[in-house]
């Protein structure tokens, strides 16, 4: 789960990193209006870049210990067994996961 988490977290970060500096690398030709000549640098930064990637291994760390530490607690053996009609200790039937994965799905519908 965790390794999983990383590898999105550092693709989402790719992917951000590119997206910032591609608008910045279409030259357009139009001058403003000024008697002062204006230049602009749009270049990366070092130091954004390693902050941005601390703050990926962060949340991908963060988000996935969680989920991680959850599924490490139950014993599914029960659960399991062939024509077991036993509930896992701690399932809600609403709860707040449910809530979130039903709207996600939803909205993911829409969308498409």
């Amino acid at each position: 789960m965790m390794s999983e988490c990383m590898l999105l977290s550092l693709a989402g970060r790719h992917c951000r990193i590119h997206a910032g500096v591609l608008p910045f690398n279409f030259e357009l030709p139009f001058q403003l209006p000024t008697a002062v000549p204006m230049e602009s640098d749009f270049t990366p930064d070092w130091h954004a870049a390693v902050f941005v990637f601390a703050l990926a291994v962060v949340c991908g760390i963060g988000f996935s210990l969680v989920p991680a530490l959850r599924a490490t607690k139950g014993d599914l053996t029960p659960a399991l067994k062939e024509g077991s009609a036993l509930q896992v200790p701690g399932y809600l039937r609403f709860g707040l996961r449910n809530m979130l994965m039903v709207s996600q799905v939803a909205g993911s519908l829409m969308l498409l």
